[in-house]
């Protein structure tokens, strides 16, 4: 009666299936980080073919793209201010809009878009900050600054059709 054992788990089993379980909690936690920041990169990529194609549409109405102001597309408040990123709509003087909001970086003010447009508004460059420094199109934009510490250098571009982002406007 009293003759049967209870035996339960030694000290040695319990520690490896919790080194088990910590290595397979740290390659989840490790791939869905890569995810979030391959998701933003593309969020970030698709921010920039939108705005490319309003600033398209804009000189398409205008003859010239907006001009610009510390890194700001001016064409907000009626086509006079500088638009805040993620903030204001995108118009010009008569009252067309092309944006109902101009997309910003999730990561502002750290992180931000920067346009750059030629002296006679007639090509542009847009830049981001890409975080995945594997992705393919990750190329380093020296002296564009794509946010608000030193080391945010833009890895990211588009432009108009006659231009590059990495050639620089007259």
């Amino acid at each position: 009666m009293f003759g049967k054992l209870h035996r339960g788990f030694t000290l040695i089993e319990l520690i490896i299936v919790m080194a088990i379980m910590a290595i397979l909690t740290a390659m989840i936690a490790g791939n869905f980080q890569t995810s979030r920041i391959k998701a933003l990169d593309a969020r970030r990529k698709s921010d920039l073919k939108q705005i490319q194609t309003a600033l398209e549409t804009y000189l398409n109405d205008n003859a010239i793209y907006p001009p610009e102001s510390s890194g700001k597309i001016v064409a907000c408040g009626s086509g006079a201010s500088p638009c805040a990123w993620g903030e204001d709509a995108m118009e010009n003087s008569k009252g067309t809009i092309y944006m109902a909001k101009v997309p910003g970086d999730v990561k502002q003010p750290t992180m931000q878009y920067l346009y750059v447009v030629s002296s006679d508004q007639r090509s542009y460059q847009l830049f981001a900050r890409l975080e995945n420094d594997q992705d393919k199109d990750n190329v380093i934009f020296s002296g564009k600054q794509c946010g608000s510490d030193a080391a945010s250098l833009c890895t990211y571009g588009v432009s108009s059709s006659n231009t590059t982002p990495s050639s620089s406007l007259p």
